[in-house]
C-alpha cells in the first residue's frame, strides 16, 4: 500500500470486466485477478500497457505487485532500477495473433484458447495501430513547431544565460512526457532530496543508469549558467509512459513519484538519516466502551498522502466549512465508530509512526456519487484556524498553507491529541447547547442576528403568520410590548366609569412594566450565551496551538498544476490533444517576445507547469532571526513544461502559488494536482554555503561530484564563448551586412546545442 488513504477501493465493474479479459489472454485463474487488477492500475488502468507486461513479461509481472493501493500488508516499497523493464517492440506482441506453428494445437482445449486470444488481441492491436498513427500524427506536429523555431529564430543569445541563479527550465521531449519533466523539476528544488542525492557515490553507478543520470541532471540544474535544459535521456532511462487519454496527469505522476522514491530510497540506504521519501503509518483503534485505551494496530510504508479536495457538503456544529489542506487531511484519516445509544465516541486513526523527510499529498477527484455527504464529527478534526488562515474566510476552493506541523498526526502525539479531541468534543457539545438555547430565544428568523435590543418594534405580517416556536421567545414579547405600548386603551374601562378608566391605565402599565423586565431578563441571558459562545469558540481555536505540537514543521516546496478541465471535456482531467496543443505554447516573461505571448492569450490556458521555490532561500532562512523568519516571504518561480525552445520560468508572487489571488478568467484556471513539502530547515541546523571546491558557485548548499562539477565547468566555459562569439556576431552583423549575422547566429545556435544536449 503506497497511497495513504482510508479505505482501499474493490474492482469497479468495469476493472472487473477488463480484468477478466486480460485473464483470458493469459490463460489466467481467478486466483491471479487481484495481481493482475494490480497490474492494470500500476500501468495507469490502461489495458494495453497491462496486456504489454503481462504478456511479455512473463511470471516476472506478478513479483511487482506488492506496492498496489489495493494491499493493506506491510510491504516493503523501495525498488532497484533493475527490477524495471524496457519498453518491448510492438511487433513482437502483434506476431502472437499470426496463424503459424509458433502456437502449437494440440487438441481441441488449446485450439480454443488460440481463438479465444486472437479474439482478444484483435482490440490490444486496433489500439496499438491507433497509438502508432498518434505517434507519427505527432512527429509530423513536432517537425512543425521545430520548424515555425527555426522561422523565430534566438532573438537574443542573452535570453539563454542564466541570470542571477533564477532556476533553469526543463524542456519536455513531448508533450506526453511533461508530467515526469515537471515532477523531476519539482524534486529537485525540495532541499533533502537535493543534498542526499549529492552525497551518492556516482562512481559505483553505471555511466547510463537512470540514478547517475538524474545526479547529473540536479548538478546541472544546480550548477550550469543557462537557461533552459533538455532531458530526453533521464526521460528514456526510467522507461516514461507517455500520458494517454485513459490516465489523468496525477495518476501518472504518483506512478512516477513511487518508481522515484524507491531508487531514491536505495541509493540512500547507506546514509543514518531518517527515511527520505517514505514515511510508516500506524492504524490506532480507540473502542467506543474503552475510549482512555488506544489500541496500535497495522503499519504500512507509504509515499505518498492521497486527498480528495472537493468542499465539503457540511461541517460540524461551530465549525466553518473550511476545505484546506490540514483540515481534510485530519478528517480523512481519522473516522468515528458509531456507538449508537451515545452517537459516535469511538474512532479508528491513520497516524504516523516514522515520518520521512519528504512527504507528497496526491489530490484525486473520485466519482461524486461515492463521496459522502455528512462530515466527522468535531471531535475527530483538528483545528482549522491558525494564525495564517484565521483572517481567510472559509471558501469552497481547495487550499493549502505554506507551512504546516505534523505533530497532531504523530503516532506519539496520539495520547494528547486523543485527550485534546475528547475536551474539544466537551466543548463541541457545549457549544451546541448554548446555540439551541439561543435559537429558541431569537427564533428562527432572528437568529442568525446578535441583535438583542429591547426597544419594541412594530410586527410584520409573516412574523404574525408564524407559530411561537418558530418566533421565538424574544419576537413574541416585543410584539406583546408594541400592543400595549401603541395599540391598548389606556383612556376608558370596562364599565365606563373615570374609576375603570384609572384601573385600565393602571393594568396597561404593570403588563408593560413586566414586559420590560422580562426583555431586559432576556438580553442579559443573550448576553451570556454570546459570552460563553465566544469563550467556547476561542477554546476550539487554541486547543491545539501549543508548542509541545509544534516541534514538526514542514515547508511547502513545489505545486504541480494542471489546466482546469474545458467545459466540453467528459473526463475530470485535460485530455491528451489538450496538453500537447498547451505544452507548445512558448511560457516567456520577456517583452520581445510578443507573439509567442499572443498565441498563448490565444489559446486561452496555461499548459501543465510547477511552481517551485527558489532553492537560495534555503540559504538564507536560516542567517536571520526566529521574529524576521515569520515576516519573510519566500520566492517562487512558474516552471512550465513546455516542448517549446522558447520557454522560461518566470517569477510569481506567494499569494498566486497559494492559492489566495483570484484568478482573472475562468479559462485561465489551473488547479493543483500534487503538493510537495519537506522539512523546514531548522534555524540551528548549519548550512554551509561555501561553493564547492572548484570555481563554480552552487546555488544550493550541496556538494556534488567532482566529475559533473568538473564536467558543468567545461560546459559553462564553453558555452559562455559561444555566447562571446554571438555577440562578435551582432556586431558584425550591424557592420558586413544581414546574413553574414545570421550565419553567425546559426553556428552559436548549434554549437550551443551540440554542448547542451546531454541528457
Amino acid at each position: 500500500m503506497t497511497a495513504w488513504t482510508a479505505e482501499p477501493g474493490s474492482a469497479t465493474p468495469e476493472e472487473s470486466e477488463i480484468v477478466s479479459t486480460l485473464l483470458a489472454m493469459i490463460g489466467g485463474t481467478e486466483d491471479q485477478a487481484q495481481s493482475v487488477l494490480s497490474v492494470y492500475r500500476l500501468n495507469g488502468r490502461n489495458a494495453d500497457k497491462a496486456a504489454e507486461v503481462l504478456l511479455t513479461e512473463g511470471s516476472g509481472w506478478m513479483q511487482d505487485t506488492g506496492s498496489s493501493s489495493t494491499s493493506k500488508a506491510l510491504v516493503p516499497i523501495i525498488k532497484t532500477p533493475s527490477a524495471r523493464h524496457n519498453t518491448p517492440d510492438i511487433p513482437n506482441l502483434i506476431d502472437l495473433t499470426r496463424d503459424d506453428d509458433r502456437m502449437a494445437v494440440d487438441d481441441d482445449d488449446d485450439l480454443e484458447m488460440k481463438r479465444a486470444l486472437e479474439l482478444s488481441m484483435e482490440g490490444i492491436q486496433e489500439g496499438f495501430s491507433v497509438y502508432a498513427e498518434e505517434r507519427e500524427r505527432s512527429g509530423t506536429r513536432d517537425k512543425e513547431m521545430v520548424m515555425e523555431n527555426d522561422d523565430e529564430q534566438v532573438e537574443d543569445f542573452e535570453e539563454l544565460i542564466r541570470k542571477d541563479g533564477r532556476p533553469i527550465s526543463l524542456l519536455s521531449p513531448t508533450p506526453e512526457t511533461s508530467y515526469a519533466v515537471l515532477l523531476l523539476q519539482a524534486l529537485f528544488h525540495v532541499p533533502q532530496v537535493r543534498n542526499r542525492l549529492a552525497n551518492v557515490p556516482i562512481s559505483s553507478l553505471p555511466v547510463d543508469s537512470d540514478l547517475s543520470l538524474i545526479i547529473e541532471l540536479f548538478g546541472n540544474l544546480d550548477l550550469a549558467k543557462l537557461a533552459r535544459l533538455d532531458c530526453d535521456g533521464v526521460c528514456k532511462a526510467l522507461n516514461i509512459w507517455p500520458l494517454t487519454a485513459t490516465a489523468t496527469i496525477s495518476d501518472a505522476t504518483k506512478d512516477l513519484y513511487e518508481v522515484l522514491a524507491g531508487i531514491f530510497e536505495a541509493a540512500v540506504a547507506s546514509q543514518t538519516d531518517t527515511p527520505l521519501l517514505t514515511f510508516t503509518s500506524a492504524q490506532v483503534s480507540i473502542d467506543p466502551s474503552q475510549r482512555e485505551k488506544p489500541q496500535v494496530g497495522l503499519m504500512s510504508n507509504h509515499t505518498y498522502v492521497a486527498l480528495d479536495p472537493s468542499p465539503p457538503s457540511n461541517g460540524p456544529p461551530g465549525e466553518p466549512i473550511g476545505n484546506d489542506l490540514v483540515t481534510r487531511l485530519a478528517r480523512d484519516l481519522s473516522k468515528p465508530v458509531l456507538d449508537i445509544p451515545s452517537g459516535p465516541s469511538g474512532s479508528t486513526d491513520t497516524v504516523i509512526s516514522t515520518p520521512s523527510d519528504v512527504v507528497a499529498f496526491v489530490l484525486t477527484s473520485p466519482d461524486p456519487s461515492l463521496v459522502s455527504s455528512t462530515s466527522p464529527p468535531v471531535s475527530f478534526a483538528v483545528p482549522l484556524h491558525n494564525a495564517s488562515s484565521s483572517s481567510t474566510p472559509p471558501s469552497s476552493r481547495f487550499s493549502y498553507p505554506s507551512s504546516l506541523y505534523i505533530d497532531p498526526f504523530l503516532l506519539s502525539n496520539f495520547p494528547l491529541v486523543h485527550s485534546k479531541r475528547m475536551e474539544r468534543e466537551r466543548l463541541s457539545k457545549e457549544l451546541g447547547d448554548h446555540e439551541e438555547v439561543r435559537r429558541k430565544l431569537l427564533g428562527k428568523e432572528y437568529a442568525s442576528t446578535s441583535s438583542t435590543s429591547t426597544s419594541a418594534s412594530a410586527p410584520t405580517s409573516e412574523s404574525l403568520n408564524h407559530n411561537s416556536q418558530d418566533q421565538g421567545v424574544l419576537p413574541s414579547i416585543r410584539s406583546t410590548l408594541y400592543y400595549y405600548e401603541h395599540v391598548a386603551n389606556r383612556s376608558e374601562g370596562e364599565d365606563g366609569t373615570e374609576m375603570g378608566a384609572m384601573e385600565r391605565k393602571r393594568t396597561v402599565e404593570e403588563v408593560e412594566k413586566s414586559l420590560r423586565a422580562t426583555l431586559e431578563g432576556i438580553e442579559k441571558t443573550l448576553k451570556d450565551l454570546d459570552a460563553k459562545i465566544s469563550a467556547a469558540k476561542a477554546q476550539m481555536t487554541t486547543l491545539f496551538e501549543e508548542e509541545e505540537l509544534k516541534k514538526h514543521q514542514y515547508d511547502l516546496r513545489a505545486v504541480l498544476m494542471q489546466p482546469m478541465p474545458s467545459a466540453t471535456s467528459i473526463t475530470s482531467h485535460p485530455t491528451v490533444s489538450e496538453l500537447r496543443t498547451l505544452s507548445q505554447v512558448p511560457n516567456t516573461s520577456t517583452s520581445k517576445q510578443t507573439r509567442s505571448q499572443a498565441s498563448k492569450q490565444e489559446r486561452g490556458r496555461d499548459g501543465p507547469f510547477v511552481y517551485i521555490r527558489d532553492i537560495r532561500d534555503d540559504l538564507t532562512m536560516t542567517n536571520i532571526g526566529p521574529d524576521e523568519l515569520s515576516k519573510k516571504k519566500t520566492r517562487w518561480w512558474k516552471s512550465p513544461a513546455s516542448t517549446s525552445a522558447r520557454a522560461y520560468v518566470e517569477e510569481v508572487p506567494e499569494e498566486v502559488v497559494l492559492s489566495l489571488a483570484s484568478s482573472l478568467s475562468p479559462s485561465t484556471e489551473s488547479v493543483p494536482y500534487m503538493l510537495i513539502y519537506s522539512k523546514s530547515l531548522s534555524s540551528s541546523t548549519s548550512i554551509d554555503s561555501a561553493s564547492t571546491s572548484t570555481s563554480i558557485p552552487s546555488i544550493s548548499s550541496s556538494q556534488w561530484p567532482s566529475s559533473i562539477v568538473a564536467s558543468v565547468e567545461l560546459n559553462n566555459n564553453r558555452f559562455m564563448e559561444m555566447a562571446e562569439l554571438w555577440r562578435a556576431s551582432k556586431e558584425q552583423k550591424g557592420h558586413t551586412g544581414q546574413e553574414l549575422g545570421k550565419q553567425g547566429d546559426q553556428n552559436c545556435t548549434q554549437a550551443f546545442n551540440n554542448i547542451y544536449h546531454f541528457i
